[in-house]
């Protein structure tokens, strides 16, 4: 029970997750994705494998990424999507922090997830969930489509 607490309070404050808004997100700037949703819902921390990744109020899309001089891998956030998170309607139901496009996320090895295991629905993307404040700490990382 403490973990399942910890994890809830880790995730963004306005993660829809915790709002209890999950089911009604729209997973991009277009009609919600069930497909989408429930992708969302069964990634689970590769490091906590009964701690979810988070929600939708932590996703970036990061569809490139680098390794860096000191031979550590960084994703790079491509995610130009508004940063209010939209129900089915349209309707504003929760804000994420806004990263800008170019950003570099250290990523723990501990934090990668195989992309073959439970491949993200179309259209795809490299993903990081990601807390922003204080500092940014990753929940996981799938990579994008093809780079393995």
């Amino acid at each position: 029970m403490r973990a399942l607490l910890a994890a809830l309070m880790l995730c963004s404050w306005g993660a829809p997750l915790v709002a209890g808004d999950f089911g009604r997100l729209a997973q991009s700037t277009g009609p919600a994705n069930p497909g989408m949703k429930d992708w969302y819902s069964r990634q689970m921390q590769p490091d906590a494998w009964l701690t979810s990744c988070c929600g939708p109020g932590d996703v970036y899309w990061a569809d490139k990424f680098e390794i860096g001089a000191d031979g550590q891998f960084y994703a790079i956030v491509t995610d130009d999507r508004p940063d209010e998170i939209l129900d089915a309607e349209g309707n504003i139901i929760a804000v994420r922090p806004h990263v800008d496009v170019g950003t570099r996320v250290l990523i723990p090895p501990i934090k990668h997830k195989d992309p073959r295991a439970d491949p993200m629905p179309e259209p795809r993307h490299g993903v990081v969930w990601l807390r922003t404040f204080p500092d940014k700490w990753v929940y996981c990382y799938v990579s994008p489509p093809g780079d393995l």
